[in-house]
């Protein structure tokens, strides 16, 4: 509890870690050390802070180090929402003048307010790892807007400990715990207001911190003494590591979504980083001449290459399929599930290895096709956290929507629903309410195989018996012509990252020039590119988080807004003309797949027909042909938020339910939608934090305009805006008061390797 002028640790509310300088400042008392969480031993002398009232000023403190002495400093002044938080001599600038207030009477939560910009303190995305930087980010007082990644308890501190030997190395942290329960029901953290993530800032910069330098650090502190700002990395004699990670390039700029990469006079560095190129762009797919352009392909090494025999196929490469089948459980009894997992379903499950062996013979059929002649059935299996926990799979995954599971992460979400007490209820069908441990996934190009498939499997767990069924659901693709369209009409799937070494340093012809190339630890845990590779469980390796979401689309309200708002915004073009236009720009992509970027005005066939310029583009950085709130670009906006690629996830997603109804001319009555399927490395990282940033108004921030995005129209929360409808006026506001897509239940899963599930079914 806080209780004015003394020695404190100030540790988070809701993640166990505590506020420390970085840790290659804790043995000096160098200047401009960031400030970072930290989960080392409470006698770390380093995370002790001595809090002093300014005289004169009522609840404004001074936050002094009391181990180097430094001050906590708001990096420049910056009013903007990303500024970091630093380590400085004295200066007695409101830089260094905080106001420290209770969030709420009697909460012990105590929040941590900037004089001089009206910032708060803040634990970057909510991070429990240590090194998660300290920022400074907007918010409020009230209750009912704040944000939890803003509260702090402020512990008293009786005596002080020894300082640690200047010459010895930091106490190291002990990661091997799971974060805090959640706050207690009587207060629930707040959803964000404001969206971001530990790798990726809305100011669009390299790894989401200040002014685009390399590792994410600001070059630049404005205050009396300029004081160079030390990276937690890179110390500041050394230069940058050309092993660097992904993300990062020599000449410390972000990548960029660029097809013309590395100009002639240019060679590769062979210790770059894969996917790195010398002049600091990204690395994307380019064709030359007609042919794969192989000599700039990142090569994989024995050490950094997934055993595909290991890996579940839906994973990577994924599979084709015309139709889909979900059998959700839970099991009361697990020894019965082990016995069957062993003798029936293993056997059964499709490899990565298999899967690629078959398309390189070109034998799979086209997705969303069906083939009555094709046989094969494909089959995953994955668990949730509860399902890990009962398996005795236990060891803390590093992610903490996955240890929540999705239903705790619905307000996050932007799901529709309602708080009791502090508990928020989301609107989700009743059976996804019900705790689910697993989920088979079935894929077929033939309905009665599929079928045939699924009813032995049922037979199966009706033998192994204490496994109970939660939820049985079947889809197919849409019927020609419009099997590769969702409901609202728009194709789907156009833009999917590369996997370096498999999709794209491989004989397959899948080839999508400008898509975004990833490390295969971007899908697969303890692989390279893996952001928690190190501390992942042995049994994790060559894994996948597998994100499930059931949304409901209202397609004749969506046409009916399309149809009213087009006429208003394009008077001068036919009704079906003005509305089809609409629609484009709030998605990004004319109905065929075509960029608007590339043809604004009208829908052009030749260019989604081609592999070549489908995908092959970059957003300007004004609204004029493509909004920033466009769904696309709101999804992945590439050089419009130049990061890492590493927040990527492969989609899976398929439709359901019947075609639109004569007679649902302008309100919804049959359920239909899309199930959206998604597999990453990180669902922190990936699905969530990019789900987060189509509520996010502010997000992509690059414009030179000054204008505010708005939020998504397509997947945003109710009652949203946009700009950039009207490209003749960018900055007016369009309304969207509806919601167009309702969420409907879903669940995170964790999709094991196949020794892994050997080991599940031994039992060890």
């Amino acid at each position: 509890m806080f209780s004015g002028q003394g020695i404190y640790r100030i540790e988070h509310a809701h993640v166990r870690v505590r506020i420390v300088l970085s840790p290659d400042s804790h043995g000096s008392k160098t200047d401009s050390a960031l400030l970072v969480a930290w989960r080392g031993p409470e006698d770390d002398a380093s995370q002790w802070w001595s809090i002093d009232p300014v005289n004169g000023e009522g609840d404004t403190y001074m936050i002094r180090n009391t181990h180097t002495g430094l001050y906590m400093n708001l990096t420049g002044s910056e009013t903007w929402s990303g500024a970091h938080i630093i380590g400085c001599q004295r200066t007695d600038s409101p830089d260094q003048k905080w106001v420290i207030k209770e969030e709420q009477s009697g909460s012990g939560f105590w929040k941590i307010q900037s004089k001089a910009t009206n910032t708060f303190a803040d634990l970057l995305y909510g991070g429990w790892q240590s090194g998660t930087p300290i920022m400074g980010w907007g918010g409020c007082w009230d209750d009912g807007k704040s944000d939890g990644y803003q509260h702090w308890i402020l512990e008293p501190q009786s005596e002080m400990p020894e300082r640690p030997d200047s010459n010895q190395n930091p106490v190291q942290p002990d990661d091997n715990t799971p974060p805090k329960s959640k706050p207690d029901v009587h207060y629930q953290v707040p959803k964000r207001t404001e969206d971001k993530a530990q790798n990726g800032i809305a100011n669009g910069t390299a790894n989401g911190i200040a002014n685009g330098t390399a590792n994410g650090i600001a070059n630049e502190i404005k205050n009396p003494k300029q004081p160079e700002v030390i990276s937690p990395k890179t110390k500041p004699d050394e230069e940058k590591d050309p092993k660097q990670g992904t993300g990062e390039t020599p000449n410390g700029k972000p990548f960029t979504n660029e097809t013309s990469m590395v100009k002639p006079d240019e060679e590769k560095d062979p210790k770059q980083g894969a996917g790195e190129t010398p002049n600091g762009k990204p690395y994307t797919d380019e064709i030359l001449n007609g042919k794969p352009d192989e000599s700039k392909a990142p090569k994989q090494t024995d050490d950094d290459t997934p055993n595909l025999e290991n890996v579940q196929a839906e994973i990577v490469p994924g599979l084709n399929k015309a139709y889909e089948y979900f059998l959700f459980f839970r099991f009361d009894k697990i020894d019965g599930f082990r016995g069957i997992l062993k003798g029936h379903i293993i056997p059964k499950i499709s490899t990565a290895k298999q899967v690629f062996e078959m398309l390189k013979k070109k034998e799979f059929p086209l997705n969303g096709l069906p083939n009555p002649e094709w046989e094969y059935v494909g089959c995953s299996v994955g668990f949730s956290s509860v399902g890990l926990s009962k398996l005795g799979l236990d060891d803390y995954l590093y992610d903490e929507a996955f240890h929540w599971g999705q239903k705790q992460d619905a307000r996050d979400l932007g799901d529709k629903g309602t708080d009791q007490e502090g508990i928020f209820n989301p609107e989700w069908e009743d059976k996804y309410l019900e705790e689910i441990h697993g989920v088979f996934q079935i894929t077929a190009h033939n309905d009665t195989m599929g079928k045939a498939f699924v009813k032995q499997l049922k037979r199966d767990l009706l033998y192994a018996k204490g496994i109970k069924e939660v939820e049985y659901f079947s889809t197919s693709f849409r019927p020609m012509p419009y099997t590769r369209q969702e409901h609202f009409g728009f194709r789907d799937g156009i833009s999917k990252p590369e996997i370096k070494g498999y999709t794209f340093d491989d004989e397959l012809p899948i080839r999508f020039p400008g898509s975004p190339i990833v490390d295969p630890g971007c899908l697969l845990m303890g692989r390279k590119g893996d952001s928690e590779k190190e501390r992942r469980p042995a049994w994790a390796v060559d894994g996948s988080f597998f994100v499930f979401r059931k949304l409901k689309q209202l397609v004749p309200e969506f046409d009916g807004y399309l149809r009213e708002n087009g006429a208003k915004l394009f008077p001068g073009l036919s009704p079906e003309d003005a509305s089809h236009k609409l629609g484009a720009r709030m998605f990004g992509r004319w109905k065929s797949g075509t960029p608007v970027v590339l043809s604004p005005d009208k829908d052009d066939e030749s260019i989604s027909n081609d592999d070549k310029q489908v995908n092959n583009f970059q957003y300007p950085t004004d609204q004029k042909t493509c909004p920033f709130a466009a769904h696309t670009q709101k999804a992945f906006p590439r050089n419009n938020f130049p990061t890492s690629y590493d927040h990527l996830f492969r989609r899976a997603s398929i439709p359901y339910g019947p075609e639109l109804d004569a007679s649902e001319t302008s309100t919804t009555t049959t359920d239909r939608g899309l199930l959206f399927l998604c597999y990453q490395s990180s669902i922190d990282r990936g699905f969530k934090y990019t789900q987060q940033r189509f509520n996010n108004p502010n997000f992509p921030s690059t414009n030179l305009q000054g204008e505010s995005p708005g939020h998504d129209p397509i997947l945003g929360s109710s009652a949203r805006f946009m700009t950039g409808a009207n490209p003749d006026n960018s900055a007016e506001k369009l309304s969207v008061p509806l919601r167009f897509v309702e969420a409907r239940g879903g669940e995170y899963f964790f999709i094991p390797s196949i020794s892994t599930l050997n080991e599940i079914a031994a039992g060890s």
